[in-house]
């Protein structure tokens, strides 16, 4: 039985040394780098993809509940504003009534 340099060596003889070393690159491929890339990579990669996916959707979230934040604050603010506007009227017009019946005091001391 010929030995395994002798075989290799019978080998590139009779199909070139590309074949061979094509052949071995996928020897070392199928053998070394697929396993890996099955067993290791490819699982820490869907799962790295899956957390990302996670972390999208909360952000997603987040912004939604946010948005419904601002849009309450937004409401509360135009609801104080026209509460505040409409107490600055009603105490610009009991201001100018006030004025009027002290106007009308004083012209009634003066009379007298």
């Amino acid at each position: 039985m010929p030995d395994f340099t002798t075989l290799v060596s019978q080998f590139i003889a009779q199909n070139g040394l590309s074949t061979t070393l094509f052949i071995g690159l996928g020897w070392f491929l199928l053998t070394r780098i697929w396993p890996w890339f099955t067993d290791q990579f490819w699982p820490a990669m869907v799962k790295r993809q899956d957390d990302r996916d996670k972390v999208t959707a909360a952000m997603h979230d987040t912004v939604l509940e946010l948005r419904t934040l601002m849009q309450q604050l937004i409401a509360s603010m135009e609801h104080q504003e026209a509460t505040t506007h409409d107490l600055i009227s009603a105490m610009s017009s009991n201001q100018q009534a006030i004025l009027e019946l002290l106007a009308a005091r004083s012209g009634q001391h003066s009379a007298n």
